[in-house]
């Protein structure tokens, strides 16, 4: 059952968030439910460095200065998308950075084609953080880690995620490589729902972390779009070109390039046609 629920001043959370404060179910979450927000992770960051307990998720119904990979912006309207973001508490033994945000993609990818039927051949991760819908990007992870010396003290997984926004709320930029579920599908969904499920599939896919993480590999690369595509991988040793062929025990991504393999934990991913 949901521990806590937060509102701030600017009014009442729309009935498909509410939803969550009725969930009766054991669960070790507590939610924070915020209206508007300058970042979900940002928030979250903040809570962690306060001490907050593992488990604590932090939900926007809609944010002021959302935020993706590289410092990116992340387009966040109000009422219309996922935006939170999960405090961890890892022990050594389940701090594995790629591994954690390779599983909360999997997890969106699992709940997504729960909610949405019929999606099994038009849904895929992309690595590092990914989900596609039909080659369209509808969600991304972003992972903050804080450390007390050298210990890591907490992770912070962001996930958000491109549920009912309409063709027009998207830049026309954007247009070629972003989408919604609405957009694909021409159907509206409950948010507090995926939520449910997203975070049911992460909790599950996260306590694998201490015993054995090979399943999640296993998952993730058998719902691939990069794994046996040519990529040109941007990372901040220079450009690294050729065929993905496996993503490695770490989540690290393995290319096989003309010089050899090379093994990549952290780049923007272009697909090469």
């Amino acid at each position: 059952m949901i521990s806590s629920i937060h509102q701030d001043s600017r009014g009442s959370l729309p009935k498909d968030l509410q939803c969550l404060a009725q969930i009766q179910e054991k669960t070790e979450f507590t939610f924070l439910l915020y209206r508007s927000i300058d970042s979900t992770n940002s928030e979250a960051k903040r809570l962690a460095e306060r001490s907050c307990p593992e488990w604590t998720v932090v939900i926007a119904d809609a944010q002021r200065s959302g935020r993706g990979r590289h410092g990116r912006s992340w387009l966040s309207p109000e009422g219309v998308n996922i935006y939170m973001s999960i405090i961890l508490r890892p022990s050594a033994s389940t701090f594995h950075y790629n591994l954690i945000g390779l599983a909360a993609g999997l997890s969106v990818l699992e709940a997504v084609r729960e909610t949405v039927k019929g999606t099994k051949k038009e849904l895929y991760c992309k690595w590092p953080n990914d989900v596609v819908f039909n080659s369209k990007k509808i969600s991304g992870v972003l992972s903050e880690a804080g450390f007390k010396g050298s210990r890591p003290d907490y992770i912070v997984v962001g996930v958000g995620v491109n549920v009912n926004m309409t063709r027009e709320q998207i830049p026309v930029e954007l247009r070629g490589a972003a989408t919604s579920l609405a957009i694909e599908t021409g159907e509206r969904y409950n948010r507090g729902l995926l939520i449910k499920e997203i975070l049911g599939n992460f909790r599950g896919y996260y306590s694998m972390l201490e015993t054995d993480s090979t399943l999640i590999v296993k998952r993730w690369s058998e719902n691939s779009l990069t794994i046996s595509s040519r990529v040109r991988a941007y990372t901040h040793e220079g450009v690294i070109e050729g065929v993905a062929v496996a993503i490695d025990e770490r989540g690290f991504l393995v290319i096989h390039t003309d010089g050899g393999m090379r093994k990549v934990s952290s780049a923007d991913i272009i697909h090469l046609r």
